[in-house]
């Protein structure tokens, strides 16, 4: 998804892709119904200093995201 996204400033994919699996790898943000709420951590610096993104994708099939109802994920929302 995140390759997919046309960021609103330069920004690094690769180290966007890398910051949020290092937060996934915290805990998952996967809710109840197949949504998953994609972040960075919130301790480093900010990938985008000029804008706020929100993105919405969706994955079909759905993926493991660790949900707490065990749904697979299909709906991604990507927080910047």
């Amino acid at each position: 998804m995140i390759r997919a996204v046309t960021f609103p400033e330069p920004v690094d994919a690769d180290q966007v892709l890398a910051r949020v699996w290092d937060r996934e790898q915290l805990a998952s943000t996967a809710i109840e119904g197949g949504i998953a709420f994609l972040h960075t951590p919130r301790w480093g610096s900010r990938l985008m200093r000029q804008n706020d993104l929100l993105a919405i994708g969706r994955l079909a099939p759905g993926a493991n995201f660790g949900a707490p109802d065990g749904a697979l994920t299909t709906l991604l929302f990507l927080l910047l």
